[in-house]
């Protein structure tokens, strides 16, 4: 499983709807599901999928005065396949 973290100096909806964003543009892929986590909103999730050979799992947590949010993208590939 490959993992990539990073902040976005904005809060939850919009750094989720950025990540989206992004996705919408790979062709193939497929938005499985998505919601939040947590009963106060500050926690954000999703799984995307190729079909065939991946799937990510994104979460997306609010900071302190929803003023900045932390992305995790974690990828799974079929059969446990690395790289």
């Amino acid at each position: 499983m490959d993992a990539v973290t990073w902040t976005e100096q904005s809060g939850l909806v919009d750094a989720a709807t950025g990540v989206l964003e992004r996705y919408r543009d790979v062709p193939g892929v497929s938005l499985e599901a998505a919601g939040y986590l947590d009963l106060h909103g500050n926690a954000w999730g999703a799984l995307l999928s190729d079909n065939a050979s991946w799937v990510d799992v994104v979460t997306v947590s609010a900071q302190v005065d929803d003023a900045c949010s932390e992305v995790r993208v974690a990828r799974m590939r079929a059969g446990g396949e690395d790289g």
